[in-house]
């Protein structure tokens, strides 16, 4: 996977845990479709993320789903009980077999999509 990564925080006694990508996903195959999780773990900036299958081509994106908030620190409570909040998300570009889309900094998201 190629993304941006980042060193990861510094302890006291000066070591680090290494290095992390931005951008974490996983995949299921699944006959005719394929389901993608994927979390940008960027507090800024939005991610492209392009998804592409060794041996078939994406037709369409069939669902998906994105959860976000306002910020790093924010929780839902009783008295804001839908301040993060899954909705659906439809910004995918489908060409040449292979899809294209953004995610939100700080965001998780699942989608699945249809295989020709």
């Amino acid at each position: 996977m190629d993304t941006t990564v980042y060193e990861t925080d510094i302890s006291d006694e000066g070591k680090t845990n290494g290095r992390a990508h931005y951008i974490d996903a996983s995949a299921i195959l699944n006959g005719g479709r394929l389901h993608v999780f994927a979390t940008n773990c960027s507090l800024e900036e939005a991610a492209r993320v392009h998804i592409n299958v060794a041996d078939r081509n994406i037709a369409a994106l069939d669902s998906a789903e994105l959860l976000t908030g306002p910020g790093a620190k924010v929780s839902n409570s009783f008295e804001q009980p839908d301040l993060i909040k899954p909705s659906l998300f439809s910004e995918c570009i489908i060409a040449n077999g292979r899809a294209e889309l953004e995610l939100a900094p700080l965001s998780v998201s699942a989608m699945t999509f249809r295989l020709e």
